[in-house]
């Protein structure tokens, strides 16, 4: 475990411990749920460390996110990338949009369990939430991971 945190630490930017501690708890639940959720094909606790969180949030690092940012997490599956940057960046607030039923059920259960308030999933289609006035033109940023091609993404988001 303290190996996870020094690399998590060094490769994410995070060096709250408390963040790093929920982010490992995290991955952790997803670990346990993958199985009954289909989160994911990741068959180890480290594939997910590594490949989800560390993955989400190591090409943001060094990102400067001010506060008070909007942001979309588009297909966001079992909460990635959105709750490992809403815990890196507890200053701002976001959607994580995905479509399937459990898996939306999972992040919800999740971000209260974990007391990750600055997130809420949204059971529904991008394609639907684009045509609400309530979604649309109202993100500061649009994250998504694996969701599609650039096109499609750029496109949706």
């Amino acid at each position: 475990m303290e190996h996870d945190l020094v690399s998590l630490s060094d490769r994410t930017g995070i060096v709250d411990p408390e963040k790093l501690r929920i982010l490992l708890l995290y991955a952790d639940l997803i670990f346990c749920e993958k199985q009954r959720f289909n989160l994911t094909g990741h068959k180890s606790l480290n594939e997910i460390i590594e490949n989800l969180i560390i993955g989400s949030l190591e090409p943001v690092a060094n990102l400067n996110v001010p506060r008070g940012t909007f942001f979309a997490d588009l297909g966001s599956g079992a909460g990635i990338p959105g709750i490992p940057f809403a815990v890196k960046y507890p200053e701002i607030s976001g959607f994580l949009f995905e479509s399937n039923h459990k898996k939306t059920g999972f992040i919800t259960k999740t971000a209260a369990d974990l007391k990750i308030l600055n997130v809420k999933a949204v059971n529904m289609r991008i394609e639907e939430a684009g045509r609400m006035s309530e979604f649309r033109e109202k993100f500061d940023l649009v994250l998504t991971r694996a969701m599609s091609d650039l096109y499609t993404i750029v496109e949706l988001g």
